[in-house]
């Protein structure tokens, strides 16, 4: 299963890699061809291609047939035979079928990336349906033969189709359409007044009108099907004109109408929420008029954190006093450290006499200070006035009582919270800014906080020389590198800041830069330093050369080993913990991210991902199959979420593979929403591993082990029984691997694709000076 594991995902190179300097790499890359370079990008990134192990892309790119098809022109017909599996590599199909000898229906709409053909490839089976070109239409063909020949069938898996026929039902997003005033504020009205919306999100202004900006209008005719019970949710629908029947068919009763809808009503927002199938149908009782979003857009906007929210915390955060101290690049990571809560009126948000770690910043409403049951204060805060008020600070200098009561007197009031571990792993001691405040005194330093222990003075950029390629990124490359005076080697880490604003990613950077100089752990990659030139943000970080957990258990085929997998989860555990006892959550645990020193113990390596947390986070990241429930719901997750995926790597070190995977993301978050329950646990293993997956892997965050009863009931586990952790601590513990590592510029153990670089455009600054405070 681990040798299968391999081949899926990246087949590991027999020959060594050779020693060639940086700017003959770099030569040798631009004089790929370009053309085969963006196709081999483009079906690395086809979802049905993601777990191909990579050395296989170019050969897929070389085997495949590149036509193109004008619009209106059928690239495939229904009922015809064929042998050929389609690639969509630009411009939009239509997939049409005809039942019962009548006229073809269009069922769906495919774009680039999506394929269709399967069945004919697989099957032999003749063309389940016709595909249009909706315009003009570039495809790669792939035969039967070649599909065999590349051994294709092992590694990928075809999703499930709900539309019978070849083609894949595709959400299809239409333009926005025009609205009249009275429409737009229908369309508000709606959104802020749905409770199932509300529930799952605080439903801002902003983002109610992002959603009404991007609705296109939908006509139904009478006694058309808008939704059918049992299917998974696409679109969310606002009545506008017209009424709707609500039906559900339950098991041996008949077909009920069980709600009206009429306009101003809203639906299919449940589904999309919890990403779960369709519990009614709706259909059309007269010619109706919809408002319409499909599912990606409705997400994107409801759970992405805008840059609005980020500048709004920073403006209250400008206006508590005892912060005057801290610079703009520590306010904006403490605006992304902060938790926005709500109270109603009476409310206890501090209770004399009780120990407390959090500190508080009240932005809009009104509360009371009490003490020994006495008013002795109002504190009254307003958006429209940029007024704060901040109280609960002594608790982040000691586990002291609570001084005073605070009590909510407006009808609701809303405060942002920061607690102890995370105010001091953001800012340091709240005694030491402010006495630093009162002093006058610079807190420059703080900034560079993490750094002042580290075994090495300054290094700068010119004195370190490249050695070779170790990994290549989304924005770029890592690199070895040596010191040219000190016999030191390190892990140069650049990436594009013209990809990064490209895609939107500058908090990637930022964050990892800005998280890494807050860790010193034997179990974390160390930062050393941050540079910063023109075009290319850099990380000088500590290299470790024993290559990575994932290419190790391809090239050692060691799934399923115990001693191993105890090994490096333990450490794994580790990192984790001390992560969390700063309020960092990683966010990307796989074997991919796990280095191995030269001794072969652990080290955590791509930061890009983590950041301070005090409560919950909304962003959506990571790989699909390391998802937790949470996750998929969008809800919101915490430190929690960690743990979730620390119980998965479990899995996938003994069984070869993720429990829920699957070639269809969607198949894999209804898979995790189904519970690991569903799933046979690894075979020929004791119980112990299956034992503490299913207690890792609990759907309810609080109750994953760690979470639940400590990090010191994880460590009782029978699964470490053979762990001794002071030793481990201590990097004293026989390790169970120790990699081949002959000298410190030994390059042996990584295997990049460096054809795979993506060339960056050229950066041009936008005077924003987002990267200012980068370089160390």
């Amino acid at each position: 299963m681990g040798a299968r594991l391999c081949r899926r995902r990246r087949a590991a190179k027999a020959e060594k890699a050779e020693k060639i300097s940086i700017a003959e790499e770099k030569k040798l890359m631009s004089a790929k061809n370009e053309t085969l370079q963006q196709d081999i990008t483009f079906m690395s990134k086809v979802n049905l291609f993601k777990r191909l192990p990579k050395d296989l892309h170019p050969l897929l790119v070389a085997n495949v047939l590149t036509t193109n098809y004008r619009s209106g022109q059928t690239v495939v017909k229904q009922g015809d035979d064929g042998d050929e599996l389609f690639i969509i590599r630009s411009g939009e199909v239509t997939v049409q079928v005809s039942k019962d000898g009548k006229a073809p229906k269009k069922v769906a709409s495919l774009k680039a990336g999506d394929y269709f053909g399967e069945r004919a490839v697989i099957y032999n089976e003749p063309r389940g349906a016709t595909i249009v070109a909706a315009n003009a239409v570039m495809a790669y063909r792939l035969t039967r033969a070649k599909f065999h020949e590349l051994n294709l069938e092992e590694h990928v898996k075809f999703a499930q189709r709900k539309v019978s026929g070849d083609g894949a039902a595709t959400i299809e997003a239409k333009p926005p359409a025009e609205k009249t005033d009275s429409e737009r504020r229908m369309i508000l009205e709606a959104l802020m007044a749905n409770s199932n919306l509300n529930a799952t999100v605080t439903l801002e202004e902003l983002q109610a009108e992002a959603l009404s900006d991007l609705m296109w209008k939908q006509t139904f005719e009478p006694q058309q099907v808008v939704i059918t019970q049992g299917n998974m949710a696409d679109y969310f629908y606002i009545v506008q004109d017209g009424c709707f029947t609500v039906q559900q068919q339950k098991p041996g009763v008949e077909l009920a109408q069980v709600d009206q809808l009429k306009p101003g009503d809203c639906f299919g927002e449940l589904p999309l929420l919890q990403l779960r199938p369709h519990q009614h149908s709706v259909v059309a009782k007269e010619r109706s008029c919809t408002w319409v979003i499909d599912r990606w857009q409705f997400k994107e906007i409801l759970f992405k954190v805008p840059d609005s929210k980020l500048v709004e915390y920073i403006s209250y955060l400008d206006r508590v006093s005892i912060l005057d101290a801290l610079s703009g690049e520590e306010k904006t990571s403490t605006a992304q450290a902060l938790t926005e809560m709500s109270f109603n009126k009476g409310d206890v948000i501090l209770q004399q006499g009780e120990t407390g770690d959090s500190f508080y910043i009240l932005f809009d409403g009104e509360v009371t200070v009490l003490i020994n049951g006495k008013v002795v204060a109002r504190l009254e805060a307003s958006v429209e006035e940029h007024t704060a008020h901040h109280f609960g600070e002594k608790a982040l200098i000691s586990s002291q009582p609570r001084a005073a009561t605070v009590q909510v007197a407006s009808a609701q009031a809303k405060v942002l919270a920061l607690d102890r571990i995370a105010f001091n792993a953001l800012l340091g001691s709240l005694e030491d800014i402010l006495r630093a405040q009162e002093d006058g005194r610079s807190r420059q330093t703080r900034v560079n906080r993490g750094l002042t222990v580290k075994p090495f003075q300054k290094i700068f950029r010119k004195d370190l020389m490249g050695v070779g390629l170790l990994g290549v990124g989304e924005f770029g490359a890592v690199e070895l590198v040596a010191h040219r005076r000190a016999d030191e080697t390190f892990a140069m880490k650049s990436m594009s800041k013209a990809l990064l604003v490209q895609k939107g990613k500058q908090y990637v950077a930022l964050n990892e830069k800005h998280v890494l100089m807050y860790i010193l752990s034997p179990f974390v990659v160390q930062l050393f330093e941050a540079y910063s030139d023109s075009s290319t943000l850099y990380l000088l970080l500590e290299a470790a050369l024993g290559g990575d957990l994932h290419g190790l258990y391809c090239r050692k085929r060691l799934y399923g080993s115990e001693r191993h997998a105890a090994f490096y989860t333990a450490g794994s555990a580790l990192a984790l913990h001390y992560l969390h006892q700063r309020r960092i959550i990683y966010r990307d645990l796989r074997p991919e991210n796990i280095l191995l020193t030269q001794d072969g113990n652990i080290k955590l390596c791509d930061f890009g991902l983590a950041k301070f947390v005090a409560e919950r986070t909304f962003t959506n990241c990571g790989i699909p199959d390391y998802y937790a429930p949470e996750m998929v719901l969008a809800t919101g997750h915490g430190l929690e979420l960690d743990w979730w995926c620390f119980g998965i790597l479990l899995f996938e070190l003994m069984s070869g593979k993720p429990p829920f995977e699957s070639s269809n993301p969607m198949q894999i978050y209804v898979s995790i929403l189904h519970g690991i329950s569903k799933v046979a646990m690894p075979e020929g293993n004791t119980r112990a591993a299956g034992d503490l997956i299913k207690l890792l892997l609990k759907k309810e965050p609080l109750d994953r082990l760690p979470v639940k009863e400590g990090f010191a009931k994880l460590k009782e586990q029978r699964w470490f029984s053979e762990i001794s952790w002071n030793s481990l601590s201590e990097l004293q513990m026989d390790t169970p691997y120790k990699p081949n590592i002959r000298h410190k510029k030994d390059l042996a153990n990584f295997h990049p694709r460096s054809e795979l670089l993506v060339q960056s455009p050229e950066y041009e600054d936008d005077g924003t000076d987002w990267d200012a405070n980068y370089p160390t």
